[in-house]
């Protein structure tokens, strides 16, 4: 007699110590990791977006084996990671566009300058336009954050041309495994002993990889 009322008060009192479902932390976990999906955070953002997807399993997992309180205290950290990945994602969006819209300027630049100029009478002698100093080009380079091989060579200490991004992704395959993907630290060898023919061959391969550029930046 005496047993059966003992696991009954043991019963009660491990009832007693459990905690609701955490149904308002699930959705906002829910909802930051599909918010941050949409904005291409499981690319731009792969760190936070995996550690995000990762802690909130384990608090699914944990609200299926009843354990509420354990899934409460996860599921924040999920909810934040997915953010600031959602947050990198936009930043890296930004990026993206700002160097889109700096190759199609040098573009509009490069067909005005093929128009025939206007003659002008001459009327005086111009000024001899100042001496700019050579940019140093690097043997090497050390990816920073937010940075992706179309962003590296189109530095002028690297190649000053976003296309030629597949040298880089050559000269590196033991440390980069996807082009589209290179992380902070890293140190990359910059080819330099390069024939025109090398050149050519690294834009044809980036125009038709179409990893970085839009199609009409390609041509």
């Amino acid at each position: 007699m005496k047993q059966p009322i003992f696991l009954m008060c043991l019963c009660l009192l491990l009832l007693g110590g459990c905690s609701t479902l955490p149904q308002h932390e699930l959705q906002n976990a829910r909802q930051a990791l599909a918010n941050a999906f949409a904005v291409g955070a499981a690319e731009s953002a792969e760190t936070e977006y995996l550690a995000a997807q990762a802690a909130l399993r384990q608090a699914e997992l944990l609200v299926h084996a009843g354990q509420y309180q354990a899934a409460r205290e996860l599921l924040p950290y999920a909810t934040a990671q997915a953010r600031r990945a959602s947050e990198q994602a936009v930043v890296a969006k930004q990026e993206l566009a700002k160097q889109q819209a700096l190759l199609a300027e040098a573009r509009q630049r490069r067909l005005d300058e093929q128009k025939p100029a206007t003659r002008q009478p001459r009327q005086e002698v111009p000024s001899p336009p100042a001496v700019k100093k050579p940019v140093q080009k690097l043997s090497s380079y050390t990816v920073t954050r937010e940075e992706s091989l179309w962003i590296i060579a189109a530095k002028a200490e690297v190649y000053a041309d976003a296309m030629l991004w597949p040298l880089l992704y050559k000269a590196n395959r033991d440390q980069i495994k996807d082009p589209r993907k290179v992380y902070p630290g890293q140190t990359l060898i910059i080819p330099r002993s390069t024939t025109q023919q090398d050149l050519d061959d690294a834009r044809k391969e980036a125009a038709e990889a179409g990893i970085f550029t839009p199609a009409e930046l390609s041509n």
